[in-house]
């Protein structure tokens, strides 16, 4: 449990996760997010900054109000969807929150569509790259000698680096075919060994329960249903600038997780919001962009006066 520092302004906390979305089952945890304002000090001072605090074993993250209202800008989708959580999900809610709650228009955009997207497709990466570790996984440790490479002729990042660096300078140098050779050597070696160690950690830290449904289903079902959530949540800010918690799907993204759709039918419904989120973006009545100066106004509003609030306590 997140404790933050007593001089610091909780403004805003809800339950978040299966809870929020309404796809918990009786052992889900209770995710927590939330806002805060920092003392004076983290604005006047130069010596202590602070952008959030988490605690990942608990699924618990509060975010400095400055850093909270730049993602929610950004249509971080993770982000966005708090402006929308039900006041009866609301644990604490300040005059502050109240503010930018009423206020969340301004954070509307149609970058809904590159964010929530995005954010599907990386979940997408994640599921793809542990089925193919669970179905082909690494069999061997790579060593730099099966690549050709011995001790004088390995490169380390830097050196690597600084090739790229003067490669991509309009006026790059033209180097031997043996350098080429042995740079490829170099970064061929340098991605299985990246592949491996990504293999082993995962294989450290998987977590029993989706290890169950990879090996039940052959790829990790809970994943795709927050797939499919991001998809549903981002195709209703755009076609209706809102988000509905829970989710009116949630029976669906529980037959999701419990291995409704298989590997390639997930694949195929990805493919199809693709095109529906292009239709969606000429369609949607949100801007183009968010009202990023009305937000900096309403950021310098709430925390002037909190401020003003403090020096006169």
């Amino acid at each position: 449990m997140i404790e933050l520092p007593n001089s610091f302004k909780l403004i805003f906390k809800c339950k978040a996760g299966s809870h929020l979305y309404g796809t918990n089952t009786p052992l889900s945890d209770i995710d927590y997010r939330g806002v805060f304002i920092p003392d004076e000090r983290y604005f006047y001072g130069c010596l202590l900054s602070t952008e959030q605090y988490e605690d990942k074993k608990n699924d618990e993250t509060y975010f400095e109000i400055r850093k909270f209202l730049h993602l929610a800008l950004d249509s971080n989708p993770n982000i966005i969807e708090l402006l929308f959580v039900p006041e009866k999900m609301w644990e604490v809610a300040t005059d502050e929150w109240l503010l930018i709650h009423q206020n969340r228009n301004l954070f509307l955009s149609k970058k809904a569509k590159y964010t929530f997207l995005g954010y599907a497709h990386s979940q997408f990466k994640r599921i793809k790259t542990h089925r193919n570790w669970l179905l082909h996984p690494p069999l061997k440790e790579p060593a730099p000698e099966d690549y050709g490479l011995s001790r004088e002729t390995r490169m380390s990042d830097d050196d690597l680096g600084a090739f790229e660096s003067l490669q991509s300078q309009p006026n790059h140098i033209i180097v031997s075919e043996d350098l080429m050779k042995l740079v490829t050597k170099n970064k061929a070696y340098k991605n299985a060994r990246r592949e491996w160690d990504s293999y082993q950690t995962w294989k450290k830290n998987r977590n029993p329960e989706r290890a169950k449904l990879e090996e039940k289903f052959g790829y990790d079902t809970k994943h795709a249903s927050h797939l499919i959530r991001l998809i549903s949540e981002g195709e209703e800010l755009l076609l209706n600038g809102t988000i509905t918690f829970p989710r009116p799907d949630a029976k669906y993204l529980l037959e999701i997780r419990s291995g409704a759709l298989s590997y390639d039918q997930l694949y195929r419904e990805l493919e199809v919001y693709e095109e529906k989120f292009e239709m969606y973006y000429k369609t949607s009545k949100l801007p183009d962009k968010p009202n990023s100066l009305g937000v900096d106004s309403l950021c310098i509003s709430i925390n002037k006066t909190y401020l003003k609030g403090m020096e006169n306590a």
